[in-house]
């Protein structure tokens, strides 16, 4: 009933949302299932259906190019792995169309990236049009080389030799050292029919205590994460330090005992939580009597 009240004005307006956030493919294809019966007007149908083309043809080029960068990197024995969109899009979505990219990323040290940059270029790569920045200069204050355009139809390619910027004080040889194990650690996983080193799925995040969540998929029982980027806890306190709330709560644990636990809360978000060995008898006794009052004698 809700979609059924969409004006033509408003869906132009989810229409032009779904191409910034290029999601003109999932549309399409959920058109097919869940969303046979959504009263999409035609134009947009349409709209939708090519783009699932459009992406679909983009997918393919990035197959060819992906494949073919990887092929180079092995002839000049450099070790790599292809990261984010590059991962996703085979490795994760049931169709590479449905994750549509702008770029391939690869992660590399930084002497093989660079060595990999100068391969590209005499094999045939151009800079792209907004790739001015020097060298010397993306190496210093940057985490990849400028981009470089790839075939035909100009893939473009970002070679990192890290996942983060650089900060002031940073030791560079533990970032290296960082690099170094991921790379150490990756996997080989088919992209169409050719073979890509990706990281280890389970790896690069796993161990991290914060993660700022940004696409799951999977379903509601099968959820996992797609798409994340770790978060420092002591910046995060920093950061919302005027929004977080302290509590000290009473729960009765499955034997029957009462714990006393105090959480700092950043909204619903339980930022810590911990034991308190002494609860205060006012605590205890609030708890009781709310017991009493909800539970009865």
């Amino acid at each position: 009933p809700m979609l059924a009240a969409l004006s033509d004005a408003e869906w132009e307006v989810i229409g032009d949302m779904a191409k910034q956030h290029r999601l003109a493919s999932l549309l399409h294809r959920q058109m097919a299932g869940r969303g046979s019966d959504w009263p999409v007007p035609e134009t947009l149908k349409a709209r939708w259906a090519r783009g699932w083309l459009a992406a679909a043809a983009r997918a393919l080029a990035m197959q060819q190019a992906l494949g073919e960068v990887g092929a180079l990197a092995g002839r000049e024995g450099l070790d790599y792995a292809a990261l984010k969109g590059a991962w996703l899009a085979w490795q994760a979505y049931p169709q590479p169309a449905l994750r549509p990219m702008r770029d391939i990323d690869l992660l590399l040290g930084e002497a093989d990236a660079v060595r990999l940059y100068a391969a590209m270029i005499a094999a045939g790569a151009v800079p792209g049009p907004v790739s001015h920045t020097p060298i010397d200069y993306a190496r210093a204050h940057h985490k990849h080389l400028p981009p470089l355009h790839w075939g035909p139809q100009k893939v473009a390619f970002e070679l990192h030799w890290r996942l983060t910027n650089p900060v002031p004080g940073e030791d560079r040889d533990a970032v290296a050292a960082t690099t170094a194990g991921l790379l150490a650690r990756g996997v080989r996983a088919k992209a169409g029919p050719v073979e890509i080193a990706y990281l280890d799925p389970t790896d690069a995040l796993a161990r991290e205590p914060w993660l700022a969540v940004g696409e799951l998929g999977g379903g509601e029982a099968r959820d996992r994460i797609l798409l994340a980027a770790p978060l420092d806890e002591v910046m995060l306190l920093e950061a919302f330090a005027d929004r977080m709330t302290a509590e000290e709560v009473v729960e009765t644990d499955d034997k029957g005992r009462l714990r006393a636990r105090r959480r700092l809360r950043l909204g619903e978000l339980v930022v810590e939580e911990r034991q308190v060995e002494r609860p205060s008898a006012e605590l205890m006794l609030g708890h009781l009597i709310a017991e009493v009052a909800t539970r009865g004698v």
